[in-house]
Parts: structure tokens; sequence; C-alpha cells
């Protein structure tokens, strides 16, 4: 199996954040945000690969 370009395997996300995806300072949690990352990891990997893979790495938030 070849493997893709970026460009190939990327994929756009819109999500309205409400207020209680905020802390108390208004900023989105960030869990919020790596759940939407594992979401659109989910959407793009499956054609790239049979098997599960890891989406992305904690540290390199």
């Amino acid at each position: 199996m070849q493997g893709k370009r970026i460009s190939e395997s990327s994929v756009i996300m819109v999500q309205p954040m409400s207020p209680q995806d905020a802390n108390q300072s208004g900023n989105v949690q960030g869990g919020v945000i790596m759940k939407l990352i594992d979401l659109a990891g989910a959407i793009v990997a499956p054609p790239s690969t049979a098997r599960v893979c890891p989406v992305i790495k904690a540290a390199s938030l």
C-alpha cells in the first residue's frame, strides 16, 4: 500500500462552541479540542489503514 500526501488525507470540520464547552475564563476547554482532533483523525484514518492507529500524542499539543 502506498502512502498518501497530507493534502489527500485532510478534513475540514466546523463545530460551533457553546458556553458548556468553555471554562470560567471563556476559553474552549482542552478536552473539547482533543475530542475534535480525535474525531477528525477517525474520519481520515479508515481509508488509509485497515487497523487501529493513534491519532496524535497529547504531549505534542
